[in-house]
């Protein structure tokens, strides 16, 4: 029978919750107080739950794949077919709104771009090219895609290069052998890209999460995970206090330590991987409950259309009523969490199966 890890819903719920909290923090007119640990250091480190996201995505599509993908018993059609059904409607919808949207970015920045010999100064141009590339789902394949329109949609970018690499993945990870091996030569180029290649002498922007290379000692160490999954599951069951404890150690560490460049790749994929064992071998309620596997059916839903949702609670105005900051910042992320599980729900159960029907015939 096929183990059913219902904890990693917590992870994916949490984390979603957690970035929008997060981004809230960022954008809010009133400002709690940054002195506090909580909004100088714990809420913005929440940032970090995208890395956990990238580790889970690798797990959960080895659970889904890697045998299949090994034996050949799916097909590449079938494969990709289903990762555009999974995420480009809704993400389309997304799109389509933030282009008609008043507060969109791109109608108060005007961006030059050259056609032939003639400059255009159009932020019409900049919203239709940044949608097109949004939609081939393949923007990540840019040196530098910095997408204005729906912007935290860059993590679908990183996401998709990895689910088209992934014949590759599964080769990398054939054996436990060759994951050990493909680890270290992940760990070790993304070294050397941080130090070398993304240097002033190749690149003239920040290289960050939004790269590939940056980011896949965390999708590799998700499908080592996997590999070892019937050992972590046995550990944790048996010493579930315990991992909890070296979980939450590793958080106050890093917060602590605060390490950068390279080390911060080293340090994060640590905790993640700690915290996605945890997961694995975990039946506590706090992660599995009914609420964390609804919030976890919507959790990429809710954290594409957080920051949609915020901006239309901005339209509210609550800093005119509500002059406590933290008064102001919780009741903020209350309305727009809500919001945005709201939109989703209705997007993803409501109004997007009717029009599913005529995508993606072929698949059927």
């Amino acid at each position: 029978m096929k183990e059913r890890y219902s904890s990693l819903d917590g992870l994916r719920a949490f984390a979603a919750i957690g970035i929008a909290i997060m981004h809230i923090l960022a954008n809010i007119d009133i400002e709690p107080d940054k002195n506090l640990l909580l909004y100088g250091t714990i809420i913005p480190s929440l940032t970090h739950f995208v890395y956990l996201f990238f580790m889970i995505s690798a797990f959960s599509m080895c659970c889904g794949y890697y045998e299949r993908m090994k034996m050949g018993q799916i097909s590449m059609n079938k494969f990709y077919m289903k990762r555009y059904q999974r995420i480009l409607p809704y993400f389309a919808l997304l799109v389509l709104i933030d282009c008609f949207a008043p507060h969109g970015v791109n109608k108060h920045e005007f961006s030059t771009m050259s056609v032939g010999a003639v400059d255009i100064v159009s932020p019409i141009c900049s919203q239709l090219y940044e949608s097109f590339a949004n939609l081939t789902l393949c923007f990540n394949l840019l040196p530098n895609a910095d997408i204005k329109v729906i912007g935290v949609g860059w993590y679908l970018g990183i996401v998709f290069l990895f689910y088209m690499l992934f014949p590759f993945f599964v080769f990398m990870l054939d054996n436990k052998q060759r994951m050990w091996k493909s680890l270290i030569l992940t760990f070790a180029f993304c070294f050397v890209a941080i130090n070398y290649f993304y240097t002033e002498k190749f690149v003239n922007f920040d290289v960050t999460r939004h790269n590939i290379i940056y980011s896949a000692p965390f999708f590799v160490v998700g499908g080592g995970i996997f590999m070892y999954r019937d050992v972590v599951l046995s550990f944790v069951r048996k010493y579930r206090w315990m991992m909890l404890g070296v979980c939450w150690m590793a958080v106050v560490g890093y917060w602590i330590v605060s390490p950068s460049e390279f080390w911060f790749v080293v340090i994060m994929s640590v905790i993640c991987g700690l915290w996605l064992c945890y997961a694995i071998g975990s039946k506590g309620c706090i992660l599995n409950n009914k609420l964390t596997h609804y919030l976890s059916n919507i959790s990429m839903e809710v954290y594409l259309c957080h920051m949609m949702a915020f901006r239309g609670v901005e339209m509210l105005h609550l800093s005119r009523y509500i002059q406590q900051p933290d008064i102001h910042y919780w009741l903020t992320c209350l309305l727009t969490i809500g919001a945005a599980i709201l939109f989703s729900h209705i997007a993803k159960y409501k109004i997007l199966p009717l029009v599913e029907p005529y995508l993606f015939k072929q698949s059927k």
